[in-house]
């Protein structure tokens, strides 16, 4: 008899976009990458796709705000190469979120891939 965890059952119930959300909460870069060579989520995970629609958040966003480095690293490496530039809805771009106190962990891979130079930490 196998045994269901809740994780398991919120996998079965969670759709793509609340499963990647779920792997960058737990900066677990092994499932989310599974999830973004998916090609059935392919076209659901993806940069334009947003985890909070009202300020037009990414999950690379959503990444930075979570201190999620292993998880933001991946998405703006190749083969997923997400913008790092793109600003939300106020304007403010995921390396832009990384400057600011509290987020340093995620600031260095996002500066290395920024057209915006130089970049600081604060």
């Amino acid at each position: 008899m196998t045994t269901k965890t809740l994780f398991d059952l919120l996998d079965d119930t969670c759709g793509p976009i609340e499963q990647a959300q779920q792997a960058v909460r737990e900066d677990n870069g092994e499932k989310l990458a599974e999830l973004l060579h998916s090609a059935e989520n392919r076209k659901n995970i993806n940069e334009d796709s947003f985890v909070n629609s009202q300020a037009r958040e990414n999950l690379l966003h959503f990444a930075v705000h979570q201190s999620a480095a292993i998880c933001a690293s991946l998405l703006c490496e190749k083969p997923f190469s997400w913008d790092v530039d793109r600003p939300y809805l106020i304007g403010r771009s995921p390396v832009q979120l990384a400057q600011l106190p509290g987020y340093a962990p995620v600031w260095y891979p996002l500066a290395s891939h920024s057209r915006l130079k130089p970049l600081t930490a604060v």
